[in-house]
């Protein structure tokens, strides 16, 4: 039997995601974005925007790129959650840490001409979006750990304003 002395023991851990929980202003309220998998073995399940970090690409800019390629829109403010979700990956044998962030993306949804994000334009790893209001994000998460961040998120950087400390400074355009 090994003891702790003699090395790891369990799962290796790793970070290689990232999850993105888009806002913006609808009609006066708070809403998130929420996309619809049309593919692999999530497709029917609604969640934030997700994706995989490049060669060379650091965590926040994984972020923005994925969110424009999911959606079409670019973040106008960008936050880190101060919060990392992690989950066991049973095909991979480890544990995924997963960085999180908050987007700003416009003060309504798509709405011709209202100054608002431009329209969502969806890359087929999503077959619909909604924008949602929290009891209806929280309902719909099929992940604790998605249900957690929420949990945190909402409240701080919604109802309270997020710290400045946890804003990300990026090239805008």
């Amino acid at each position: 039997m090994p003891t702790p002395n003699e090395g790891p023991v369990g799962p290796p851990v790793r970070s290689r995601f990232i999850a993105v929980y888009p806002f913006a202003r609808v009609d006066g309220a708070d809403r998130m974005l929420m996309l619809r998998r049309a593919v692999g073995v999530f497709a029917g399940h609604w969640y934030m925007v997700t994706g995989t970090i490049e060669p060379g690409e650091k965590a926040w800019e994984a972020a923005l790129r994925e969110l424009r390629e999911e959606t079409g829109l670019a973040a106008r403010e960008l936050w880190s959650a101060d919060f990392t979700d992690a989950f066991y990956n049973p095909a991979d044998e480890c544990i995924e840490m997963v960085a999180t962030f908050v987007a700003k993306v416009g003060e309504d949804p798509p709405v011709a001409l209202s100054g608002g994000p431009p329209p969502v334009v969806l890359n087929g790893e999503a077959d619909a979006h909604e924008w949602c209001p929290l009891p209806e994000v929280l309902a719909r998460m099929p992940f604790a750990g998605h249900r957690r961040a929420l949990a945190e998120v909402w409240p701080r950087f919604l109802e309270g304003g997020p710290p400045p400390w946890l804003r990300i400074p990026f090239p805008q355009g």
